[in-house]
């Protein structure tokens, strides 16, 4: 969520950002997709959250659900998911920068 405290309450120069925190994203990746995994991290069993600056943010991404056999769960919505599901793909594909950067992490890490 992206927003703007109220003037009685403070100035910021940039808006502020409520976000959930992921964990890192592990080295190996999904064999059938080629996307990195990726978990929520939580914190005394809730989603790991924070205020920050929006200096602080590098950059977006594009995360799927990691579906399995099991068939989808059709109450899922967009807006929830992310609330709902713990593990998820990291689309790398959706954009040359973040594929590049992924690709040469990988390779320095040697899991590429």
């Amino acid at each position: 969520m992206i927003f703007n405290l109220p003037a009685h309450l403070g100035h910021f120069a940039e808006p502020l950002l409520y976000i959930h925190w992921f964990r890192r994203f592990r080295t190996t990746h999904d064999s059938t997709t080629g996307m990195y995994q990726v978990a929520r991290s939580t914190r005394n069993h809730q989603p790991s959250s924070e205020v920050v600056s929006a200096r602080r943010v590098i950059r977006g991404c594009h995360l799927l659900p990691r579906f399995g056999s099991a068939p989808v769960d059709r109450s899922w919505k967009s807006e929830t998911v992310v609330d709902v599901e713990t593990d998820f793909l990291l689309n790398h594909y959706i954009d040359f920068h973040l594929f590049h950067d992924i690709v040469s992490v990988a390779e320095v890490m040697g899991s590429g």
